[in-house]
């Protein structure tokens, strides 16, 4: 397509449902004069297991719209490169754990995986995440506002990111995690409240007791409440909520994220855009939002949804349409009868550009044969 638009192929018809018609002379031509860059493999980031916990998460969510799942779509090719034990992980991999996935969704996962190719998987898992936080277009500092709030506040505050290995035990961190602790004492009667309270304390600062120590703290890590409550107000797109925690107060007090004075007009502009996309949580996306996440032309991304359906046949896209749960469903994805009676070619057959040279290069040969 890039080269029929530039007027390096010549070529016919075209346009929307229309597909190119080629002079074999030509394409034999073009190819002789040109270089063709090699297709680079698929590098997949959506294997079964990850499947799975996209399907379950998009279900958890579902069932509690506040539960704090945000599968951060920007950047899908880098999602799940991040180790799950970091504090990065934590809010940009926010997936449930493989052994949370009910075995039923599990089985279902493999099952769809084992006839899909990496592409198509990635497809697929893209349309669970897209379904639930809707593509917008962003400029790269937008894109990259959450990782840059991040990475200013573990600046700023390192004893709020402390992990088994840097925990130091020490009073700044103790501070970071006091109030959540006392509160988690409220189940206790008041009288020894202040006891269990000191106890903790002297239990934290113990140096012979790390590990103790360390679960005290992880359980209650203070980057997730630090974290969740920003990144919740600017993912839901609630704007003056994004103002009041960035922005200082009218009797002159500062702002709960005094770090993040350079970057809070982003975080604002971030959250408006975010807001009107909440109407859009629950239906499928478009092929063309799903492709521009994949980093792929929607033409192809619309030739991945046809072998999708070829592959999985009438039951499969029932089964996959279902567990979507949308009402709305593209009209690409609608299992037409041809694609069970007769498909075109099988999965074995060659396309795309490759296949058409191939043809081409078979019929010169011909040609010079006679």
């Amino acid at each position: 397509m890039r080269y029929v638009e530039t007027s390096r192929l010549q070529a016919h018809g075209g346009g929307r449902g229309v597909p190119y018609m080629f002079n074999v002379v030509d394409l034999v031509a073009f190819q002789r004069r040109s270089t063709l860059r090699t297709r680079r493999a698929w590098h997949s980031v959506v294997n079964a297991e990850t499947l799975g916990r996209i399907a379950y998460a998009a279900v958890l969510k579902e069932e509690n719209p506040q539960c704090f799942l945000h599968l951060l779509n920007g950047g899908f090719r880098e999602l799940w490169r991040l180790k799950e034990n970091t504090v990065e992980g934590l809010f940009r991999n926010c997936l449930p754990k493989l052994q949370d996935v009910p075995p039923a969704v599990v089985s279902w996962a493999q099952h769809l995986a084992g006839k899909l190719v990496s592409a198509e998987n990635d497809y697929i898992g893209a349309m669970f995440i897209l379904k639930e936080n809707p593509g917008v277009k962003l400029e790269e500092a937008e894109k990259a506002a959450i990782g840059t709030a991040l990475d200013i506040l573990k600046r700023a505050r390192p004893y709020l990111f402390a992990s088994e290995k840097t925990l130091k035990q020490s009073s700044e961190e103790w501070a970071a995690i006091a109030d959540n602790v006392k509160e988690s004492l409220r189940k206790y009667p008041f009288d020894i409240r202040h006891a269990a309270l000191e106890m903790r304390r002297d239990t934290f600062f113990n140096v012979q007791s790390r590990s103790l120590a360390w679960q005290l703290y992880a359980e209650h890590h203070p980057a997730t409440a630090v974290m969740e409550t920003l990144v919740r107000a600017v993912h839901a797109g609630d704007s003056d909520e994004v103002r009041r925690l960035l922005f200082p107060k009218d009797d002159g007090e500062s702002s709960e994220y005094p770090e993040l004075e350079e970057i809070r007009e982003t975080l604002t502009t971030l959250s408006k855009k975010l807001a009107p996309l909440r109407r859009y949580v629950g239906r499928a996306p478009s092929g063309a939002q799903v492709a521009q996440v994949l980093g792929i032309h929607p033409f192809q991304g619309s030739r991945l949804i046809q072998s999708v359906r070829r592959k999985l046949g009438q039951p499969g896209m029932a089964a996959l349409l279902e567990r979507l749960g949308s009402t709305n469903v593209p009209l690409a994805w609608k299992l037409k009868q041809a694609d069970i009676a007769s498909p075109k070619h099988t999965s074995e057959e060659p396309d795309g550009v490759d296949y058409i040279f191939e043809k081409a290069a078979r019929y010169t040969s011909n040609q010079d044969e006679d």
